[in-house]
């Protein structure tokens, strides 16, 4: 009995909902389905192509900035080549590698020179020129294994606070003696020679691991 009541009972609930909302509710379920069909793939299509643009994009940023590395790095190849075969400075190193000359008169040409191309703003090569050092060939001149000429651009010499302190506390500024030319950016040379025939030994030197040789 209690069946044929809930039958009866849904039969009742369902007689009274009009034709007209059921055909109105019919279209609104297709529509909203259609709508939300072309909802997902508009969605799916945009966030691809924004995915796109936006790998595009990075992708193009980071050529940019790889050729821009490129040509710096050939611009400071090219301007460490140029001021490495001066005339007036290979005079001088020269001077000081045949005759142990070195006093203040073999290096005033040569380091006036060399001040000149590493301070030089003719271009964009001397601009990325900070400093200098020049190195002898071999540790058996006066000067040892120590550089003979230091050089620091004149629009930074002593006025660039580097991040690092003297032993008594004091601020080095880059071009002060000694921590003004900060030892990790340039090499540490160890000189020494071999064999080449019975009249000749081959001089060599070795800085992190790497032999440079003169022959």
């Amino acid at each position: 009995m209690r069946l044929t009541r809930l039958t009866q009972s849904l039969r009742r609930f369902k007689m009274r909902i009009p034709i007209r909302e059921q055909l109105a509710l019919l279209i609104l379920t297709s529509a909203l389905f259609g709508i939300a069909v072309i909802s997902v793939a508009t969605w799916i299509t945009n966030h691809a192509f924004v995915l796109n643009v936006r790998s595009a994009r990075l992708s193009l940023a980071a050529s940019l900035k790889a050729a821009q590395l490129t040509s710096n790095l050939d611009i400071m190849r090219t301007s460490a080549g140029f001021i490495s075969t001066r005339v007036i400075v290979q005079a001088a190193l020269n001077r000081y590698n045949q005759q142990s000359n070195n006093t203040e008169e073999n290096w005033t040409r040569a380091r006036a020179d060399m001040a000149s191309a590493v301070g030089g703003g003719g271009s964009i090569g001397q601009a990325l020129l900070l400093q200098s050092m020049v190195f002898p060939k071999n540790d058996t001149g006066v000067a040892g294994p120590f550089s003979v000429l230091n050089t620091t651009s004149s629009m930074w010499n002593h006025t660039l606070e580097l991040p690092t302190r003297n032993a008594d506390g004091t601020p080095v500024y880059l071009g002060d003696e000694g921590l003004g030319y900060p030892p990790a950016l340039y090499p540490n040379f160890t000189y020494f020679s071999e064999a080449y025939n019975e009249t000749y030994r081959s001089a060599a030197v070795r800085t992190n691991g790497i032999e440079l040789r003169y022959d």
